[in-house]
């Protein structure tokens, strides 16, 4: 049995790099794709196959799908299943090549994915406290964590909380000044001490202020359900336009075995679709 993992969206790396180290570590045979600018992340491993660039339209997830073709396609898609970090591209192949679909889902994927992916799965993963869609299939099998997706990457950060240390800041929407910007690459690797960090991707906001550190997520609109539990919960998140939106230090730490709870749910997905297909 292959797992294939595929990363189509940025941020998701980090996640994906903690869900691989999981699996890995149960011996899974892994194949993972990614996109161009991802591959610091995973320090150039030889289970890694890096296919096109983030799509930013309909032209590039169709040349993106033509590549997933031929690099997953090649080899024996038999004994292979594909979790799905919602990966628009990467699911509708899997289901072209008839290869079973675990679906990973919370709220940061958009609508129109959802739409277009939830119907292929075998299996969806998610957090209860998000709503799903309602054009999931009637057979599809669905299992609930009750922590988040992101759990599991917390502890591949490489950075660590310091009242003194340095701001960083990944992509900071209307933010100018004030900060060392820095890539996903470096929260992994970079072992530095970090007074806050600013950025408007959501994932990596939520993968940081889960580690404990000041999170500063730049974005105008309301955080989604994901991100209000979190700051109902303690942890150091807050959402605004301006550097005195960042919170103030609150010592929060991953709730104990949250990391391994999707781990134990991919493994029962897998399960699950291996007797259906026997």
């Amino acid at each position: 049995m292959r797992i294939w993992i595929d990363v189509s969206r940025e941020g998701d790396e980090i996640l994906a790099y903690g869900l691989t180290a999981n699996l890995k570590n149960r011996g899974f045979d892994l194949l993972i794709t990614i996109r161009r600018g991802m591959e610091r992340v995973f320090g150039g491993s030889t289970e890694v196959l890096t296919i096109g660039p983030l799509a930013k339209g309909p032209f590039e997830e169709v040349v993106n799908e033509l590549s997933l073709y031929k690099a997953v396609g090649r080899g024996k898609v038999k004994d292979l299943v594909h979790i799905s970090l919602a990966s628009l591209e990467a699911s509708r192949v899997a289901f072209g090549l008839r290869i079973p679909l675990i679906l990973i889902l919370d709220d940061v994927v958009s609508v129109r994915e959802l739409r277009l992916i939830a119907p292929l799965a075998d299996v969806i993963i998610y957090p209860k406290i998000i709503r799903l869609p309602k054009v999931i299939a009637s057979e599809t099998r669905l299992l609930s964590l009750d922590g988040y997706l992101e759990d599991v990457a917390v502890s591949e950060l490489g950075i660590i909380y310091h009242q003194s240390g340095t701001v960083l800041a990944f992509k900071p929407r209307g933010i100018k000044k004030g900060f060392k910007e820095i890539g996903p690459a470096e929260l992994v690797s970079c072992r530095l001490k970090v007074r806050a960090f600013i950025t408007s991707n959501r994932r990596l906001a939520r993968i940081v202020a889960l580690r404990g550190i000041p999170t500063l997520l730049t974005l105008k609109r309301r955080g989604l359900r994901v991100e209000q539990d979190m700051i109902k919960e303690g942890y150091p998140l807050s959402i605004g336009m301006d550097m005195s939106s960042l919170p103030s230090f609150n010592v929060m730490n991953p709730k104990a075995g949250k990391d391994g709870e999707l781990v134990r749910n991919i493994i029962e997905a897998i399960e699950y679709v291996v007797a259906k297909g026997g």
